[in-house]
């Protein structure tokens, strides 16, 4: 046999799946379901323990369904994995089951969180989509490495000797019930927070935010009823959502939140916040929104004479705007309405009509 067929030969025979690096490997681990990142142990011998080190770990509903089908304890398992990680987990997922699956045990979440802590873990997504109801579990405030943090139906009271998430820029809260002033208590110690997301939460009737946001969503049934943020001078992106305006409610916070922007580049209302700013807000809005580029107005009901002069002077005070998204409230004949719109701006007229979204 020649060199060069003895070179061939031994090719065949390289393992150039063990030989790849271990950032190409992370990558590769991290997208894959926790079931197929223990199943790629038996890739080769070198590959035995990689799982063990993935970056981050994601239990979902599909890994519980699994769980469920197969007759398999889920607590038991998500234990034991987290048990065997022996490396760096910079992100972890929760979905914890319905109660058509076995319960999780809420002193399982809390010894999880708590092993997460202890690693340093710098995104956790923690959200309960069964029907048990579960306080937070304390050992979140002792990540104190987090940078992004989203929970998801569950309650919060205050939480003693908390001394904040100094690291944390993005938070999101999605069906939480906050007891005693603890959204107050929370977001306080987030001294570093840019985005913050309120997505149907209770309990939450005033609260005072001192961050120094980029990005607001707020999106419930009814509008809060006070909001305090006490710097508004870098706000990007504002979102708030609501279908009705609720009882007692303090309209001059959506006022007051308008009158110090100046960096405004997205801007989405719903119902509820139209009709309150429509009402007459008695503020400079050609100066607060000429840098916004984004446009996005839902439940619009151009019956009403009041909301229509009000958008049309909010598509005259836009006037960088790039893309007009409008939700209809009802099915009436809008294309003459809409194109009478934009003829009252002719600076927008053509460009705006290419970009506008009718839903």
């Amino acid at each position: 046999m020649i060199w060069y067929q003895k070179k061939a030969y031994l090719d065949d025979y390289i393992d150039r799946i063990s030989d790849l690096p271990r950032n190409v490997i992370g990558n590769i681990l991290q997208y894959l379901p926790i079931q197929e990142q223990v199943r790629t142990s038996i890739l080769s011998r070198k590959w035995r323990h990689k799982w063990a080190s993935a970056p981050q770990l994601e239990f979902n509903g599909n890994f519980f369904e699994k769980c469920h089908e197969s007759g398999v304890d889920s607590s038991s398992l998500v234990t034991e994995v987290l048990l065997l990680h022996n490396g760096p987990l910079h992100k972890c997922t929760f979905y914890l089951p319905p109660i058509y699956y076995k319960p999780v045990r809420e002193e399982c979440i809390s010894k999880w969180i708590l092993f997460l802590a202890r690693k340093g873990v710098k995104v956790l997504e923690l959200e309960n989509i069964g029907e048990d109801t579960y306080q937070t579990p304390s050992h979140v405030f002792s990540c104190h490495d987090l940078t992004y943090l989203h929970l998801g139906s569950f309650i919060l009271s205050t939480v003693p000797n908390f001394h904040g998430f100094k690291s944390l820029v993005d938070l999101n809260l999605y069906y939480m019930k906050f007891e005693s002033c603890a959204f107050e208590c929370l977001v306080s110690g987030c001294p570093s927070l840019l985005k913050l997301t309120i997505y149907h939460c209770s309990g939450l009737e005033d609260f005072y935010v001192s961050s120094a946001l980029k990005s607001l969503h707020i999106e419930d049934d009814e509008v809060i009823k006070s909001i305090c943020l006490k710097q508004t001078q870098n706000l990007a992106s504002i979102t708030l959502l609501a279908n009705g305006l609720g009882d007692e409610i303090d309209r001059e916070w959506v006022t007051d939140l308008f009158k110090d922007l100046s960096k405004l580049e997205r801007l989405s209302l719903g119902t509820a916040y139209i009709e309150i700013l429509s009402a007459g807000v008695g503020i400079n809005l050609q100066v607060l929104l000429k840098d916004v580029k984004h446009l996005e107005l839902k439940g619009v009901n151009f019956i009403e004479a009041r909301e229509l002069f009000f958008i049309i002077h909010l598509l005259e005070s836009c006037s960088n705007l790039e893309k007009l998204v409008i939700k209809l409230k009802l099915p009436i004949s809008l294309h003459l309405t809409l194109l009478g719109l934009c003829l009252q701006i002719p600076r927008h007229s053509k460009s705006l009509l290419s970009r506008l979204v009718l839903i």
